[in-house]
Order: C-alpha cells, then structure tokens, then sequence
C-alpha cells in the first residue's frame, strides 16, 4: 500500500494506491488473492528492472549512448 504520490505509479499494477490507506488495509482483507497475484507480481517486476544486473544494464545502455553521441 502506498499514497498516490508520482513516483509509486510505476507500482500501481503491483500493489494498492490510494490517499485513505484505512480503505486500502480493508481493501487488502477482502482481496486476499488479489494481494497475494500483487506481491508476486511485484516481487517479479522488482527482479526485472532493480536487480543489480539490470541496473547495469542500464548503466551500460546509458554509457553507449553517451559515447555514440
């Protein structure tokens, strides 16, 4: 759960957002399931794009397109 500030949206698929956090914890409750695809979901995304080997991917891409510039 998070508050809908800008930079959690990337996350929106994964988790719940929302400025009444006390809705989101019932929201939770009552999906269970639900909160469990999320997470799962979430953790996966997490892997793809923040391991460190992505991460050095990126720097790497970041890198080439500076020098090809």
């Amino acid at each position: 759960m998070a508050h809908p500030i800008e930079s959690y949206r990337e996350l929106d698929r994964y988790s719940w957002i929302g400025a009444d956090l006390v809705h989101g914890i019932e929201w939770a409750l009552a999906n269970p399931r639900e909160v469990r695809r999320r997470l799962e979901a979430g953790q996966r995304h997490v892997a793809e794009r923040y391991s460190p080997s992505a991460i050095a991917l990126q720097w790497d891409a970041a890198f080439r397109a500076l020098s090809a510039a």
